[in-house]
């Protein structure tokens, strides 16, 4: 299977989630203004949601821009992490109806905690199989990111159990975090391309 399959059929499974959230959200009841006051929470959750599969679309993207070959191992662990994002639909709608309660928070977090360990996995298991490649190695390298956003999933599982709006706080705050533009893949590729023009370079004026 070619990495343009793999990619064309993940995006697929993410704008299905994203359109199943839309499609879970109601208007409000009644016809005046401070009836949105009923919808706020889900819209706020949704707006969450919203981020986290864009972060997700973007960092897969990238992550599968260095591969070369796809193995069995790659297509697995790529479904093994859509499945923990096909949930998100469910624990933003659970939350939604029960946004202060405890086994929602808890819920959301394990299926955050689930999603960023599957995409951990996942990308050890590109790095495995293409490990000759130096700039898949410079790439990806240690996903620091990605080890400090499972343990604060984890904290924000623990602190849910307690209080619920704690939790929604890191959640809020490893979103933004991760919004905020990873230079790591872009500074890398650019320095081997540098590195091959130089060498080309080098080539054509031995040749002349």
């Amino acid at each position: 299977m070619s990495k343009n399959r793999m990619e064309a059929f993940s995006d697929g499974v993410l704008a299905i989630i994203i359109t199943i959230m839309v499609i879970k959200l109601t208007a409000p009841s009644g016809d005046r203004v401070r009836d949105i006051n009923e919808i706020i929470p889900t819209l706020i959750v949704y707006g969450l949601s919203y981020i986290y599969v864009g972060i997700y679309w973007v960092n897969h993207h990238h992550v599968v821009a260095t591969l070369k070959k796809v193995e069995m191992n790659v297509l697995w662990a790529n479904l093994h992490w859509m499945f923990w994002m096909s949930l998100i639909p469910i624990a933003n709608e659970w939350i939604g109806f029960h946004p202060m309660s405890r086994g929602p928070a808890v819920f959301y977090g394990l299926v955050l905690f689930m999603c960023s360990l599957a995409f951990n996995m996942l990308q050890g298991a590109i790095h495995k199989v293409n490990s000759m490649d130096q700039w898949l190695s410079y790439a990806i390298g240690r996903d620091f990111k990605g080890e400090v956003s499972i343990l604060a999933y984890a904290i924000a599982i623990a602190a849910a159990l307690i209080f619920p709006l704690v939790s929604y706080i890191i959640y809020f705050a490893v979103a933004i975090w991760w919004v905020i533009p990873d230079k790591k893949f872009k500074a890398e590729h650019e320095r081997i391309i540098n590195a091959t023009c130089d060498e080309n370079g080098n080539e054509n004026m031995n040749e002349d």
